[in-house]
Order: structure tokens, then C-alpha cells, then sequence
């Protein structure tokens, strides 16, 4: 770890004819014994952290503070919590100092074994089976890319649960399909008869508006920051990609298209690439509103 410390300071801050010298510190944040995988991370540090990271992945700032990550749902091994603050940036005649910290840890992993069975109509399977392989990889492929990053940088807008509604199938809830092929839950199914108008969770652009194989119709939305939206199974699209959308701003219609057994609305949010669980981003976001 103290390699990955040396090359982010040398390359990332500094001009490459000065070396810096690293120390390491006592992590600046009191670190939570265990964490469940999907969780989002919040982290209120003791001190403003020039960088800080999840397992790798550069945590998004949402002040001097405080920063967001999370950890995947199939993410079965601990997690590493490290940053960085420069001290001294250096002179002529002397190296500049880096403070660099490292944490690891556990993680609680829910058990596919405890999945239930889902009871999707045959008529609806049959658009959707492993006969559709080939394109729901493709499907997968773009959006991975997607979601991998955002270029974007945060917007600050107070994210609220697209729909008041039932909570019909909770974030990392274990399922198995009629393949027998299990996985779990990646957002957050909220009731919503066919035509209910779905507004944005938060203000953001559009990236993707369109059909696929599993998740339907579906509407994705870059909010900066590497957070993103996504609003699946929609029965109509009301959006445009690059389409800059404002929290509460209708996105689509609820459906029942795509992989499902009965109308909803299927909530995702995604971290760089990491789904999470959708309520505790509100959550987050409620802190900062006053909320």
C-alpha cells in the first residue's frame, strides 16, 4: 500500500523531479468495525484529505469533510479506506511531506443460498431467456461504460425518493430466476400502476433513454460526482439523452416492460460503477439539505 501512496504523491501532486516523503498516520475518522456490502460509505473526516478512496475508487467530496463511497453488493472480502493530505508541498531544498492512511475493514456479505424464487409470467420470460444471451451482454457492456465514471462534477441538488410509495422488493434482497440462476437485488422496487408518472430523484443529464432486454424501458441519469440514476421497466419515456433534468421533473411512466413480474418501478443509484442502496443515498443527501 505504501508503493500506491509513493506513486499517487510523486505523480498526482507533484512535479516529476520531486520525490515526496510519505508518513504514515493514524487514520483521521473513527472507522466503523464492519459494513454491509452495498452499503454506502460516508465518511466525516477529522481534517480536510487532499484524496481519499474506497477499495481504489476515488470518494466523491460532498464538503471539506465529508465524502461518499460504497461497496459492492458481492464484494466479499474487507474494504480498504485510505487517503492522502499533502503537509508541506516542499522547496528547492527540501522533499514535500505526504500524511497517507490505510484501514481495512470487514464486510458483511448476504447469502445467495436464501434467494427466492421469481415468478415471471412465461410470456415474459420468453423475451428474456438465455435464447436473448448475446444482446444482454452487449446491453451490459454499454451500461458498464456508462456507469463506470462521471466527468461530471457533483451537483448539489437534494435527492428524494422518486415515488412515496410500498417498498416491494428491497436493495440486495437475494432472487433466483426460473433458470435457477440466482443474483441479488442491485436497486430498489417501489409499487407503481402502469401510466404512474415517475419523477427524477435528483437534478442531473440524461445519458441513456431507451430499451433493453431486462430492464425495459430505462432512463439513466448522470448526477456528477460518479453518482447516477437509473428508472427501469417504464412503460413510456418522457426524456431525451443530454436532456438536463431537474429534481421532481417527470422522466418516464411506470410499465411492466422488460423482465418483470408485475408493474413497478425499479430505483437504482450507482457510484462509479458500484450499485448502492438507493434510501441511504437520500439519506445523505437529507443531512445536507436540513432535512
Amino acid at each position: 500500500m505504501l508503493v500506491v501512496f509513493w506513486a499517487l504523491a510523486t505523480v498526482s501532486f507533484f512535479p516529476s523531479y520531486k520525490i515526496a516523503r510519505i508518513e504514515v498516520v493514524t487514520p483521521p475518522f473513527s472507522p466503523p468495525e464492519q459494513i454491509t456490502a452495498g452499503d454506502l460509505i460516508e465518511i466525516d473526516f477529522t481534517q480536510p484529505m487532499d484524496k481519499a478512496f474506497v477499495n481504489g475508487r476515488e470518494m466523491t467530496s460532498l464538503n471539506e469533510l465529508r465524502h461518499l463511497g460504497a461497496v459492492s453488493i458481492y464484494h466479499d472480502f474487507p474494504t480498504e479506506i485510505s487517503g492522502v493530505k499533502i503537509v508541506d508541498s516542499g522547496s528547492w531544498l527540501s522533499h514535500p511531506v505526504v500524511h497517507a492512511f490505510s484501514v481495512f475493514i470487514d464486510v458483511q456479505t448476504p447469502k445467495l443460498e436464501q434467494a427466492a424464487k421469481l415468478r415471471i409470467p412465461a410470456s415474459v420470460w420468453e423475451k428474456v431467456n438465455d435464447d436473448h444471451a448475446e444482446q444482454k451482454a452487449i446491453e451490459r457492456e454499454t451500461m458498464r461504460r456508462l456507469l463506470a465514471n462521471s466527468n461530471r462534477p457533483l451537483i448539489p441538488s437534494c435527492w428524494q425518493p422518486p415515488l412515496d410509495s410500498k417498498v416491494v422488493s428491497k436493495f440486495a434482497s437475494p432472487r433466483s430466476l426460473p433458470n435457477g440462476k440466482s443474483y441479488f437485488h442491485t436497486g430498489l422496487d417501489l409499487r407503481a400502476a402502469t401510466g404512474t408518472p415517475i419523477p427524477a430523484s435528483g437534478e442531473g443529464e440524461v445519458i441513456y433513454a431507451g430499451h433493453m432486454v431486462v430492464p425495459g424501458n430505462v432512463v439513466v441519469i448522470d448526477h456528477g460526482g460518479g453518482f447516477f440514476s437509473r428508472y427501469m421497466h417504464l412503460s413510456e419515456i418522457s426524456v431525451n439523452v443530454t436532456d438536463q433534468v431537474k429534481q421532481g421533473q417527470q422522466v418516464g411512466l411506470a410499465g411492466a416492460t422488460g423482465r418483470v413480474e408485475a408493474p413497478h418501478l425499479h430505483w437504482e443509484v450507482v457510484w462509479k460503477g458500484v450499485k448502492t442502496d438507493p434510501l441511504k443515498i437520500t439519506k445523505a443527501w437529507s443531512h445536507l439539505c436540513g432535512k
